[in-house]
């Protein structure tokens, strides 16, 4: 019997699987996606904490039931590469974010040997892109040597169009009847938010050497969508939270301080949550701490590289404020349920953290901190943000602000 052909996404509207924690990441390979869907099975779960998800997260609804289903391989549900890149951001095909692109590529074929690399689907977030490409021909040893892990093999961007930005690759999945790899490409630059396209060659290294060239691939850069609002949240900075981030040896040096600054605006968009903290400014901050004394100790470093070390204690020093002063931080749908900030899948090891900032706003005294999401934000479905006992509305995405 011919199977029946069917999104997985249709398939999964209005379903809610009360067995799984929907928590996690989304997993890379059958065998990840078996093992972290075992792992993370437990009891009931509370169904109304599931609908609040509905509409800003279904991709970790589909890609928790992908995992139960799957037995021997992804590709029995998954029936496409696409659909690996579509479960990993969190998209729908029925409500996509406007950010997400999807393009046409030539398509595998079993006993292709001229290298490939195209472009199938990307997320444009502002400062970062993610970009999701069918790579073929990787023989099945090597695509099993990727996902298991890159001690020998790995994915590496050369001649990357930007003049700086830091990058990952990773490889998602793998089709082994065409011997095509999905490979995930992640750049970070503020170039991103000035450019139109931006262009990388994807090369296969072996042992640091270059086995492999797959060609160029040219990634469009498409306007993203943010929602902002004026908020007053009270930040505090104190000799403790300084101290944390240093060398025991250097805690002495310190001035017993407190300091106080304000976050004054809140912006969303669809890759990340940031905020804006106007504070004392470097000079004042310094003089407060103690934390100039730390210069001219014994450790001998040229001077550039102590004031740019004493520019990140600055920052790194207010971040704990700043997550403070943010905890329990809630967004309000427009159905009328809410889901937490500190619940949504977050890049990394999650939480605030002090974005690159332009070193004469930073001076000035003047932040920014970012809550960095691993899935897509669907901003249409935010009405309002809860934080430090008060609600702030947000204007409707693609509308403009008041």
């Amino acid at each position: 019997m011919r199977p029946v052909k069917r999104d997985i996404f249709d398939l999964m509207d209005g379903y809610w699987e009360e067995r799984l924690d929907l928590e996690g990441s989304t997993p890379f390979s059958a065998r990840q996606i078996r093992t972290r869907t075992m792992s993370m099975l437990k009891g009931k779960e509370d169904k109304r904490c599931a609908q609040r998800r509905s509409r800003l997260l279904r991709g970790l609804l589909v890609a928790a039931i992908v995992g139960m289903l799957c037995c021997a391989t992804a590709f029995a549900v998954l029936n496409s590469l696409r659909e690996i890149a579509r479960a990993d951001m969190g998209v729908s095909t029925t409500e996509p974010v406007p950010e997400w692109s999807e393009y046409e590529t030539t398509g595998g074929e079993a006993g292709e040997t001229e290298p490939r690399a195209e472009l199938t689907a990307a997320l444009c977030a502002g400062e970062r892109v993610y970009a999701y490409l069918e790579v073929a021909p990787v023989p099945p040893d090597v695509a099993g040597a990727l996902a298991a892990d890159r001690s020998v093999y790995e994915w590496w961007p050369s001649r990357i169009t930007l003049s700086t930005c830091s990058s990952l690759m990773e490889q998602m999945g793998y089709d082994q009847e065409t011997q095509t790899a999905l490979v995930k490409a992640s750049f970070y630059s503020q170039e991103l938010e000035e450019v139109e396209e931006m262009g990388f060659t994807l090369q296969l290294r072996h042992d640091g050497q270059t086995e492999q060239t797959y060609g160029a691939v040219t990634i469009p850069i498409v306007e993203q969508q943010a929602v902002r609002c004026e908020v007053d949240l009270p930040v505090v900075n104190t000799t403790d939270d300084l101290a944390a981030n240093l060398h025991p040896e250097d805690v002495p040096l310190l001035l017993d301080y407190e300091m106080e600054g304000r976050i004054t605006w809140l912006s969303i968009s669809v890759g990340q949550l940031e905020v804006v903290l106007e504070a004392p400014n470097v000079t004042e901050w310094l003089a407060a701490s103690g934390a100039g004394q730390i210069q001219g100790n014994s450790r001998g470093l040229p001077q550039e590289i102590q004031e740019g070390f004493l520019r990140s204690l600055y920052l790194k020093s207010w971040a704990s404020g700043v997550d403070e002063a943010l905890e329990g931080m809630t967004l309000r749908l427009r159905d009328g349920t809410a889901v937490a900030v500190e619940d949504l899948p977050r890049d990394g090891s999650g939480g605030w953290w002090a974005a690159e900032n332009t070193p004469v706003l930073m001076y000035d005294g003047t932040q920014r901190y970012q809550f960095v999401l691993s899935q897509a934000l669907d901003l249409s479905a935010i009405r309002s943000v809860t934080v430090g006992g008060k609600e702030y509305t947000l204007p409707a995405a693609g509308l403009p602000e008041d």
